[in-house]
């Protein structure tokens, strides 16, 4: 029935934001030993398939882990939709997602600086 609609669409944002937080941890991390570029993308993977779907921070999350793979062309790519897709964004944010950007241009990952590594995704 149309009832049961609501219920695993709540589920499954739940389920995409832990899915999202724990992509971002293994591709960021700055505890070389808690990074996993491979498990990271394999996590990403569902994302890539729905990406039309995806938020702004779930592409730059999809970013970060095509870049901490080896895949920068790719990175770019999403970190430049993540941006578009940026909607009443704080201006440190857009500026995160830009510089970011720059960096997957270099082909190069980002990992978070310990000093930042506390703060929030946002």
């Amino acid at each position: 029935g149309r009832g049961e609609q609501g219920a695993p669409r709540a589920e499954d944002a739940g389920v995409t934001g832990a899915r999202n937080n724990r992509v971002w941890v293994l591709a960021t991390c700055p505890v070389k030993e808690q990074r996993d570029a491979q498990r990271a993308v394999d996590l990403a993977d569902h994302m890539m398939a729905t990406r039309d779907t995806l938020s702004s921070s779930e592409l730059d999350t999809v970013a970060a882990a095509l870049a901490a793979a080896g895949r920068s062309a790719e990175a770019v790519g999403y970190q430049q939709r993540a941006i578009a897709r940026l909607e009443d964004a704080k201006p440190a944010t857009l500026r995160r997602m830009q510089q970011r950007l720059a960096i997957y241009r270099k082909g190069q990952d980002w990992v978070q600086d310990y000093n930042m590594y506390e703060l929030p995704h946002e």
